[in-house]
């Protein structure tokens, strides 16, 4: 996932997948 969507969205997207609160974004690949 750290190819597709760089250091910050990948770290992002783990951060919400494992509960923590995340504001809502997006990513553009």
């Amino acid at each position: 996932m750290l190819n597709l969507l760089g250091g910050k969205g990948a770290n992002l997207a783990e951060m919400s997948s494992i509960g923590l609160p995340v504001p809502p974004g997006f990513t553009i690949t």
